[in-house]
């Protein structure tokens, strides 16, 4: 049931055919809509939710071009401003004008 009420634009039919004929079961759930949901779009990553690969990955395969651009495009919850000021409480060696590319393991 929990199935058929979290899909409702699919039909389920549930078979059980037991040992004794008294103990089969058929459940059938038909479908309740004919509209199928978009599929679900990719999110940014929190910040919270990294580890360094996944850094090292984004680092990679990002087309931001300076440190800044880095965490604002990549990260959810992290806009211009507030990424300025990470970067200046994270070390001496980093400003948000640094390129991402040059930022190193």
């Amino acid at each position: 049931r929990q199935l058929a009420v979290i899909t409702p634009y699919a039909a389920f039919i549930f078979r059980f055919t037991g040992m004794d004929e008294s103990k089969h079961m058929c459940a059938k759930f038909a479908r309740r809509t004919e509209w199928m949901p978009d599929p679900p779009s990719e999110t940014k990553h929190h910040p919270s939710s990294v580890n360094i690969e996944l850094l090292k990955t984004l680092r990679n395969n990002t087309k931001s071009t300076t440190m800044a651009q880095f965490l604002n495009k990549e990260f959810t919850s992290i806009g211009k401003d507030y990424a300025v000021r990470l970067i200046g409480e994270m070390s001496q060696g980093l400003r948000p004008e640094l390129p991402i590319k040059e930022v190193s393991d």
